[in-house]
């Protein structure tokens, strides 16, 4: 019963990340979770028990986030740009938004933690930097704000366009690349990186695929 929860949870948290949630009703997300009623209602007595699962998903990746090893490498630091790829492309606006407004104490837990990663990650970034993996000059801070931007505005694009899989792939992996060949001392280590993270890269993709290319078109 719990392994059906979680995966009810995360079909449940795509729909929300694409969707919000305000308009959606416990018939329609069911409908779109390819459950019975019934069945939602045996393991959610309301939406706001479906929201709260969401956002304790959302806090369970990130404190994963916080608590990783990692190494000073090239190869670490695409997995560590990677993961935050992933995180930004989870926190959508329309979901963001909609939890501020009629969830505020849901979403005060979230934002802390959104925070306390980026605190993290940049603090992962000046390691980097003086270790001389990464450029020194790059504001990683203006980077990741430029990261969020960047993200949601091709995600946005993607889906308004109904671009396939395949196409919001190759537009958010250039970008990365790009940024990744833009601020690495020795890009001659970066394809082997990359190599070296195709396992992550796969999770990436099918987390967009199962977010805003499967459950966007209901």
């Amino acid at each position: 019963m719990v392994d059906r929860k979680i995966e009810l949870v995360d079909k449940l948290n795509h729909i929300m990340t694409a969707n919000g949630f305000n308009t959606l009703s416990m018939n329609e997300l069911a409908k779109r979770a390819n459950v019975s009623r019934a069945k939602l209602y045996i393991y959610f007595k309301n939406k706001q028990e479906i929201v709260t699962a969401v956002v304790d998903r959302h806090l369970k990746f990130i404190n994963q986030q916080l608590h990783e090893d990692f190494k000073s490498t090239v190869t670490d630091y695409v997995r560590i740009k990677l993961n935050q790829l992933l995180l930004i492309g989870a926190q959508s606006p329309i979901f963001r938004t909609e939890l501020k407004q009629y969830f505020p104490e849901l979403s005060i837990k979230l934002e802390q933690a959104y925070h306390t990663f980026k605190s993290s990650f940049l603090s992962v970034m000046v390691k980097l930097q003086n270790e001389n993996i990464i450029i020194q000059q790059i504001d990683f801070e203006n980077l990741f704000i430029q990261d969020e931007l960047m993200i949601h505005a091709a995600l946005s694009h993607a889906i308004d366009n109904k671009f396939n899989l395949e196409k919001a792939q190759k537009l958010l992996g250039n970008y990365l690349e790009i940024e990744i060949r833009g601020t690495v001392n020795d890009q001659s280590l970066v394809a082997n990186a990359f190599l070296s993270n195709q396992e992550l890269l796969k999770i990436i993709w099918q987390e967009l695929n199962d977010t805003y290319f499967s459950v966007i078109s209901y």
